[in-house]
This record gives C-alpha cells, structure tokens and sequence, in this order.
C-alpha cells in the first residue's frame, strides 16, 4: 500500500497477491487471487475528510468438469467496487 498526501490532498494505491476462497453450497475450490486499489482523498479538516477510491478482486478458478469453455475461456469471479464517503481520523 502507498499513501502520499499533498497538502490537503491523499492519494492511496496498493496491488495484492494470494490465494483466492470459493465456497458455495456443493462446490468449495481455491485458486490465485489478485487485488488493486486506488483512492484519493480531500482533508476538509486534520480530523474530516472525503474522498472516493474504486477497487477491484479478480479470482482465477479450476475448471470445473460440468462447464464446457472454449480455448480463450476462463472461470473465475472478478468484482470492481466503488466507494465514496466522509472519514474521520482519530
């Protein structure tokens, strides 16, 4: 994770690697996980502030038996997030 600020301005990024959980009922599997990250952030105050960051985790999976993919096909899940909000520092 990497934080910088300028004046009033924060600017957070950060990159993961590790290992991807899949549970549902009847089929559990694991596979290689990635997540990114990025947000900037307005100090309204040295206590408040707001700010805006977008994520996302994709999640690469076995191929399971009962789904035909083609050549250039891939399973897994991938999930993008959009966050917005005020913040308080103690």
């Amino acid at each position: 994770m990497v934080r910088s600020r300028w004046d009033k301005w924060i600017l957070k990024a950060g990159l993961g690697l590790g290992l991807f959980l899949y549970n549902e009922p009847g089929y559990h599997s694991s596979g290689l996980g990635a997540h990114a990250t990025v947000g900037l952030e307005y100090m309204i105050t040295n206590q408040w502030g707001v700010g805006i960051s977008a994520n996302t985790i994709n999640g690469s999976l076995p191929d399971r038996s009962e789904v035909k993919l083609k050549d250039n096909e891939r399973t897994g899940i991938t999930r993008f997030n959009v966050l917005g909000g005020i913040r308080w520092y103690f």
